[in-house]
């Protein structure tokens, strides 16, 4: 999954210098492990994530056979092998306020037969509308609550 944005900011007239940017790269990471990939990323295997992500639709036959076979509807579940292996952990690395995460994947994720089948990797990483602010606003919250964990008391009373 690659997401690309571009922070902007304004420093405060008392930031120390590099205080931003430091804490903006320490808290990437924690946008795509603790939000999307908690939050986010589950909601992909839900019935509702049909609407919500705009996948493919299937045909009716399949969706027959799915409701007969494996008893549900759930979108890219059949034997729940996709489900098992990107829900199990992911590996962020963050370097130069830049965030990625890796995940195991079945390789029938990015193989595909014919131009008209969906593309199950980008239906996996595909955001919501409201997830993308969603994903800022964390980020925002979570830049400030290190920057004023970070700050020394200017002075201590005894």
């Amino acid at each position: 999954m690659q997401i690309r944005t571009m922070i902007s900011y304004q420093i405060a007239p008392d930031a120390l210098p590099g205080e931003v940017e430091h804490a903006v790269e320490r808290e990437l990471g924690s946008v795509i492990s603790d939000l999307w990939f908690k939050t986010f990323l589950p909601r992909h295997f839900t019935p509702r994530a049909m609407s919500l992500y705009a996948y493919t639709a299937r045909s009716a036959e399949y969706l027959k056979r799915k409701l007969r076979v494996k008893h549900h509807q759930d979108p890219l579940v059949w034997s729940g092998t996709l489900k098992a292996m990107v829900t199990g952990a992911i590996t962020v690395h963050t370097k130069r306020q830049t965030a990625e995460g890796r995940m195991n994947v079945p390789r029938y994720l990015y193989q595909y037969r014919t131009t008209k089948v969906m593309k199950k990797d980008k239906e996996l990483t595909a955001l919501a509308p409201g997830e993308m602010q969603a994903m800022a606003d964390f980020l925002q919250r979570r830049i400030r609550d290190r920057i004023e964990l970070a700050r020394v008391p200017e002075e201590i009373l005894i």
